[in-house]
């Protein structure tokens, strides 16, 4: 499964369960109360997530409930590294900083926004005392949505597009991704695969905490609700039964994961997070 621990997300490119959960009802969305009068769900913000190895983050928000930073530890509990978030003027991310667990810089992203939207980002190594650029990306919309993200370097003095990812929506979640690399024998970009998810129609820790559409971060970030399952491809449209997985998901009374129990198609991994919040 994916561990989204945040600095090693930064790097690639990102406890118990709380004590009242229970297992997916479909929509039933009565916040765990029962009567005529259920009790009002409450907001809630994830604190910390963990997984089955032991390593787990947790997180701070700013006054705008927005992530401030993300900690990272092993799982004897020490520290491996931070990553820190800093925004504009207008709430949106502009930085997101990784370091290591003596707060020595390693990477970095900055965001910039055109008309409000983000339409580009750069990745940079921290190298030799200084950043480094690395790679870039350009982003395009269909709307309020992210439609296309392509990944640019330069090389012998041009600059090229070496890798696209498409995304198609069904409402407010991403469900389908087109996923495209440039063969050096067509000298152009060729399809490598696509993903298709599904979702539940509860709440999602992911969304609403200031990292919206952060496709970087991972997919999860990019939808309203969680994921159930998702369905890898190759080229053909042969599933890849190692990469494809399950997500059996149990909730808080505020109808957010508590529990994600990933499980491969061929049911050769299995993974699991917990999540706990602070709610109000």
């Amino acid at each position: 499964m994916k561990k989204l621990n945040f600095l090693v997300l930064l790097m690639g490119v990102i406890a118990l369960a709380t004590t009242s959960c229970k297992k997916d009802n479909g929509d039933d969305n009565n916040g765990g109360g029962g009567g005529d009068n259920p009790p009002a769900e409450k907001t809630c913000y994830m604190n910390k997530f963990s997984t089955d190895d032991g390593d787990y983050t947790t997180i701070t928000y700013n006054a705008d409930k927005h992530v401030k930073e993300a900690v990272d530890y092993d799982s004897t509990g020490t520290i491996a590294g931070y990553t820190e978030f800093t925004y504009n003027s207008d709430k949106k991310l502009s930085k997101m900083e990784g370091q290591d667990e003596n707060h020595q810089p390693k990477m970095k992203m900055e965001f910039m926004y055109s008309g409000g939207k983000m339409d580009s980002v750069i990745i940079f190594d921290y190298n030799n005392g200084s950043f480094e650029r690395s790679v870039a990306f350009a982003v395009s919309y269909n709307g309020e949505k992210i439609s296309k993200v392509e990944t640019v370097m330069s090389m012998n003095g041009a600059t090229i597009v070496v890798a696209k990812d498409e995304f198609t929506y069904t409402g407010d979640n991403m469900t389908h991704k087109a996923s495209y690399q440039f063969d050096m024998t067509a000298m152009s970009l060729k399809l490598t695969g696509t993903t298709d998810y599904e979702y539940d129609s509860k709440k999602s820790p992911y969304h609403g905490i200031g990292l919206d559409n952060m496709f970087l971060f991972d997919d999860a970030f990019m939808s309203v609700n969680n994921i159930t399952k998702i369905t890898v491809k190759d080229k053909d449209g042969v599933v890849k039964q190692d990469q494809s997985y399950n997500n059996t998901i149990e909730y808080t009374e505020n109808n957010y994961p508590s529990k994600f129990t990933e499980v491969t198609f061929d049911n050769s991994r299995t993974g699991i997070t917990v999540f706990t919040y602070d709610c109000n």
